[in-house]
């Protein structure tokens, strides 16, 4: 018999503990609202410039920036506010339907980061080894099916398992906890989801990025019959690399701690407290509202977009 809200849900003690001061409790709640606001607005403000202004969108790569915002956009206004009570009163007040729908948009964004950056990487690297097989094959609809393709993809990854698998468990539907959320499925079935959707991922995109890297040093040094153009060119190429790398080094040390923890958790639950699962959580949310910083200050374009965007509105 499920237990009810008022039985169970209370401060959290990490937060509101007996030897927390009240200073304390309020800076971690606007700690976490400035990183939410951070998140949304940031983001909105990044698919505006991507989607508005005419100079990001002549370069055709920039779609998977869109994909990546509106991934963080949807972990920043879904997925963090319902955490932040989640965290704070140690309980889930919303119901089992809730739940499922909050954990799908969560595992949904968080999937199609992981596989639209390692496409970023590849992308990028074919640009640079292949440059006319890259413009030959890639158009601007091919990328925006390919998106679409991502998006399928991390969908399929967990979805199905939110609703069905962690129901289902050798022939019989348990009964799961109004005031829990947690997502917990066969072990195997999640150490090999979590192989596909994140390890693997991670493992290319920086092979990939060392080899793109590579590739960029070697093409500088080469002397071309038309320099001045090729270097101009591999010179963007170059900025454009390092605000990849920026943003795949952010996003490691973001996820590190979730990576580790999530499948300790899974084999071993009273391995992890709840509240360092949570913390790490934490930490890779906070992946989502650092993005849209590194596109502007890693990026001249996007700076020049946001200035371009200003004045028109400034008239």
């Amino acid at each position: 018999m499920n237990q009810t809200t008022e039985e169970t849900c209370k401060f959290s003690e990490i937060v509101f503990g007996p030897d927390k001061e009240y200073s304390h409790q309020i800076g971690v709640i606007i700690g976490f609202g400035i990183l939410i606001i951070c998140t949304v607005f940031g983001n909105l403000g990044i698919i505006i410039a991507l989607v508005f202004d005419s100079k990001l969108q002549d370069v055709g790569g920039n779609i998977y920036y869109i994909s990546l915002a509106i991934a963080d956009f949807f972990v920043g206004i879904f997925v963090m506010p319902p955490m932040l009570v989640y965290t704070l009163v140690s309980c889930w007040p919303w119901g089992v339907i809730a739940c499922d729908l909050w954990v799908s948009i969560d595992y949904l964004s968080c999937t199609a980061s992981f596989f639209t950056l390692a496409a970023i990487a590849a992308d990028r690297h074919s640009a640079i080894t292949q440059p006319l097989m890259h413009m030959k094959m890639w158009s601007k609809s091919r990328l925006r099916n390919l998106i679409v393709l991502i998006w399928f993809c991390a969908a399929i990854a967990w979805v199905p398992a939110i609703y069905i698998i962690r129901r289902l468990r050798d022939g019989s539907i348990h009964n799961v906890k109004e005031t829990a959320c947690d997502y917990s499925v066969n072990q195997w079935y999640a150490l090999v989801s979590a192989s596909v959707v994140y390890y693997i991922p991670i493992i290319l995109m920086c092979t990939l990025y060392i080899l793109l890297y590579k590739a960029i040093n070697q093409e500088l040094t080469k002397k071309v019959s038309d320099e001045k153009d090729q270097g101009q060119r591999m010179i963007k190429q170059k900025r454009a690399a390092i605000m990849l790398g920026i943003i795949i080094l952010v996003f490691l040390l973001c996820w590190l701690p979730w990576t580790i923890v999530w499948p300790i958790m899974t084999f071993h639950e009273n391995w992890i407290p709840n509240w360092l699962y949570e913390w790490a959580s934490w930490a890779a949310y906070i992946n989502s509202g650092i993005n849209p910083f590194v596109y502007v200050f890693s990026n001249r374009d996007f700076r020049m977009a946001f200035s371009r965007i200003g004045r028109r509105i400034c008239g």
